[in-house]
């Protein structure tokens, strides 16, 4: 950073001081940084993300007008650094909840964002008070406060492959699941809407599973039965395979096939485990809890 003050003198560097133990230092080191920002659009990256196109800050930008205040972006490991086992799972998931807050944000529902890639107006920031609300949380300074800040005409959504940053974790396993904790405890924060609605969507596969193995084993053993509920499944599984393929594509992610319908069954179960375990982790969410 001292070498980049000399060529970018409108670089400023702050710090965090290092008694700063019963509060969030993402939240206080976000607080001061968006305080010394000396114009209108704040833009957040983590130490550990890649900016891969010189058009990524202006492509994010771009969609601020009058009635713009939040730009929601999305931020994606490289396929290739994850290759430990639970790797295809992994990245599953990651598309999954990508495709659950990026759809809802889409379709004028935003109530998640990503601070991986994030961009919003200052004055929303003291419009809100900061992070007065989640002061108490270790994090929640994308979610929670995104949660606050947007409504169904002030947030935009950007996708394009230049706007998606890259981000690196030393530990894929590690990283998703710290992650994965965070999230699941923060949910109860967020509005449910589409978080309900891809909920239904899974119990109603597990009805059609349960229909199925049921006309199996009744109508055995008359075979017709069970090549119709296989037509079905075919004509059932195969757009979803396509569908979630082409999502993982756009969100420049691990391509999968024929696991895909075991994840989009299991996640129902994998998201509860999670749930779980952040609450048994009741004390590192809060700040005011000594670890």
């Amino acid at each position: 950073v001292n070498q980049l003050e000399m060529t970018y003198h409108n670089l400023y560097l702050t710090y965090t001081p290092d008694r700063s133990r019963s509060l969030s230092r993402k939240k206080l080191a976000l607080t001061l940084g968006i305080k010394a920002a000396r114009h209108e659009v704040i833009v957040t990256v983590n130490a550990n993300s890649r900016i891969n196109s010189p058009q990524w800050l202006s492509l994010i930008t771009r969609n601020f007008d009058e009635q713009t205040d939040v730009v929601i972006g999305y931020a994606t490991p490289n396929p290739d650094s994850d290759t430990i086992k639970g790797y295809r799972r992994r990245a599953f998931d990651r598309v999954a909840e990508a495709t659950v807050y990026l759809s809802a944000a889409i379709n004028h529902s935003p109530y998640r964002g990503f601070s991986y890639n994030l961009a919003y107006r200052r004055q929303c920031f003291f419009d809100n008070k900061g992070f007065s609300r989640s002061l108490n949380l270790h994090f929640g300074e994308d979610d929670v406060f995104i949660n606050e800040i947007t409504t169904q005409k002030n947030t935009k959504v950007e996708l394009s492959n230049d706007s998606i940053v890259e981000c690196h974790f030393y530990d894929p396993i590690e990283s998703h699941k710290i992650l994965k904790r965070r999230y699941s405890y923060t949910s109860k924060y967020l509005r449910k809407g589409y978080r309900t609605l891809f909920a239904f969507y899974s119990i109603l596969l597990w009805i059609w599973l349960l229909l199925s193995i049921s006309t199996i084993f009744i109508s055995l053993p008359n075979l017709f039965p069970t090549t119709i509920v296989a037509i079905l499944g075919l004509i059932l599984w195969l757009p979803i395979i396509y569908t979630w393929r082409g999502a993982a594509q756009a969100l420049k992610s691990r391509l999968l096939r024929l696991t895909i319908p075991w994840f989009v069954m299991t996640r129902p179960f994998y998201n509860a485990i999670y749930k779980l375990n952040s609450k048994r982790n009741y004390r590192r969410n809060h700040t005011w809890i000594k670890k």
